[in-house]
Formats: structure tokens, sequence, C-alpha cells
């Protein structure tokens, strides 16, 4: 059987499991008419989270037909999960090796971004190599974090608009001998996110800038730059040049004022601009 053994969620698979003595060649001990089950479980020690349909293919060539129902990986999380083959009286294990899960077809939508692929490829070409199996088209994931952040750093230096947001907190600080009257109400934020800002940003308000492509591009390839660091025994070059795109991304960001259209489909829209150099005392 391939090692490890692969299906799909939700998909039915099949294989070949082939029995092994101690040297390494085919096990010729049964007759194909012994019983024969199978577990799959987290681990060696855990319980069964459902049995695979085994049958002989034959037993004197030690060979095992096992099918794995679509119904019965629908529900997992992708992963290595424990599969173990035994005769039904439990007198004997017959093998013990790793199924793979992998992804079947999903209904998730397209992650949408700020960036893309090309826009990453201009900036850092040699990001094209590093593509794994387990990655969405175009460093998607990457892109899609690169966006988050982006969104943070607007949400940490906007300061409100004149439909003032319930998302920010006011403090009332008094000072004088006493009383309502000899007091004075002084605002603040205490950092929390808006709300209304991050529906205008989920509807696709912000204008994307050159330089917003530019510090998103950076911040992906430095993502993509650190992954590959912990990846390999000698990362100091990979942590060097995802150290360099992330600073990058950071000096591009720093000089961007951000405007974000608000309802964009109304002949009366407006923009809310978002100076990210500035600096922003939340509190006091």
């Amino acid at each position: 059987m391939p090692n490890p053994a692969s299906v799909a969620q939700g998909i039915t698979g099949s294989f070949v499991v082939q029995l092994l003595d101690g040297a390494g060649n085919a096990y010729t001990g049964y007759t194909g008419s012994e019983s024969i089950a199978a577990t799959v479980r987290l681990g060696e020690d855990y319980p069964a989270l459902f049995a695979p349909t085994v049958a002989w293919i034959s037993g004197p060539g030690g060979t095992i037909a096992v099918t794995v129902l679509g119904t019965s990986t629908a529900g997992l999380d992708v992963g290595r999960y424990w599969l173990e083959l035994h005769l039904a009286d439990d007198s004997a294990d017959l093998f013990e090796g790793w199924l793979e899960v992998t992804y079947g077809v999903g209904t998730t939508t397209g992650l949408v971004t700020y960036g893309s692929y090309q826009s990453m490829l201009d900036i850092a070409p040699s990001i094209e190599k590093f593509q794994r199996a387990t990655d969405l088209a175009g460093f998607a994931r990457q892109q899609d974090e690169a966006r988050h952040w982006f969104d943070d750093l607007l949400q940490r230096h906007h300061k409100g608009h004149d439909d003032l947001s319930t998302d920010y907190t006011i403090g009332w600080v008094g000072f004088g001998s006493g009383g309502p009257c000899r007091s004075t109400a002084v605002g603040w934020r205490d950092g929390r996110h808006s709300h209304w800002l991050q529906t205008q940003l989920d509807a696709g308000g912000l204008y994307v800038s050159r330089r917003v492509l530019e510090a998103v591009s950076c911040y992906a390839v430095a993502l993509i730059y650190d992954r590959q660091a912990s990846a390999v025994s000698d990362g100091a070059a990979f942590a060097a040049i995802a150290r360099k795109f992330f600073g990058r991304a950071e000096n591009v960001a720093a000089n961007i004022t951000a405007e974000v259209v608000v309802d964009p489909n109304t002949s009366s829209y407006r923009r809310v601009v978002i100076r990210l150099g500035s600096i922003d005392t939340l509190e006091g």
C-alpha cells in the first residue's frame, strides 16, 4: 500500500495492504477464511473513530483490500490517522500504519485580498518554488493574512468619522473642587476595533492604491520566507530575508494615507481618511 495510504474527505477510497513478516517478505500464513477487522483512530492508544471495510484478496499472498467510505471521513479534519488491521477475534495484529485524509471538494468561498500573486512575484520572483501541496493557489492564505494585518493598522489609526461609532468608550476625567459643573469630559478610545469600520472594509471600501498593494504584497512575501526559515536546518538566510520584507511592509505602510469609501453605491458616498503615519495615543 502507499505509505501513508490517502483518501479525500467525503470521498470513498480503496487501497491494498500487503502483510509482511519480520524479514519484510510477504506473509503467507493465512488461508483467507479468517475473519478480519480494522479501525481508524487519532493515535495508537485512542478509541476508534470508524471501522473501514476489509476483505481478503489472497490469504496465502497476505493481501487485504481496505475500503474507506466517504461518509466516514466527511466530518474529519485533514491530517494523518492511525490505521490498524487485526483478526476479528483479536488474536493477532495484522498491520499498523498511517491513513492520510486530504481535502475533498468543499464549499468554502475564495479569500478576498488586497494584493495579488503577480504583485508578490514582481517583488520576489523566487517564492514560486516555495509553494507546497498544502498551500492555496497564489499563496492565498498568506495574502489573506496580509489583508488582516493591514486592516489592523487601519483600526489602530482610525480616529472616528462623522457618524461617531458606539465602539468608542468615552471616559470622564474630573478636576476642580467637585460637582458635575466643575468637571470636563475628555474622550478616549480603549483600543477595541470598530465594527463600523470593519463593515466598510469587508464590503470592499478600501481604495487599494499602489502603496497599499506594495505593503500587503511585501508582508505576504515575508510570511513565506519566515516559514522557510523554520523548514530547513539552517534558516538564517531565509529569516534575514523575512525581516527585510516585514520591515519594508511597515515602512511603506507608515507613509500611506488610506481612503475608505462609505456607501459607494449611492450618490452621496464619502471617504474616510486614515493616516497610518500618525502617532495615536489611545488613552490619556
